[in-house]
């Protein structure tokens, strides 16, 4: 999972990672199902910079954000109650106000009816305080 903001300062919550209900962050070193951090490193690069590759092929990202708006619609439109990692305004999220930052959230026909309070290590919070930080600086500067 991705949290904070879309960029190069976004959070891979390395602490909730699992497939099927096995933790792959929590294994015990040596486990075969633990991901090292030369793994991690190489997932996160590949994420944080799939959207330039994208553009490099096929001109935009448009396909991709129009995919993800449909399934936010569906879940608007059949009140579905999904956990979707959409960018809502938080207040007081972990101590943070007045940005909008990616974060599970529950989607249903009133939009995002809840955002969702979730685990994060000591460094995955401290990453997600310098995201906002740097996204409310940003916005500083801009003006807004």
């Amino acid at each position: 999972m991705i949290i904070g903001e879309h960029g190069d300062t976004e959070v891979p919550v390395w602490s909730s990672l699992n497939i099927g209900g096995l933790n792959l962050d929590g294994a015990s070193k040596g486990d075969r199902w633990t991901l090292s951090e030369k793994d991690k490193e190489s997932i996160y690069e590949e994420t944080k910079t799939a959207a330039y590759k994208i553009i490099e092929k096929k001109g935009a990202t448009y396909y991709a954000i129009a995919l993800s708006l449909a399934r936010i619609c569906e879940a608007i439109l059949k009140d579905q109650k999904s956990i979707l990692p959409v960018s809502s305004y938080v207040e007081n999220y972990r101590g943070i106000d007045g940005v909008c930052l990616g974060i599970p959230s529950i989607v249903g026909r009133g939009g995002v009816e809840e955002v969702l309070p979730i685990q994060l290590n000591p460094d995955e919070e401290k990453q997600l305080q310098h995201s906002a930080k740097k996204l409310k600086e940003f916005l500083g500067e801009i003006g807004f």
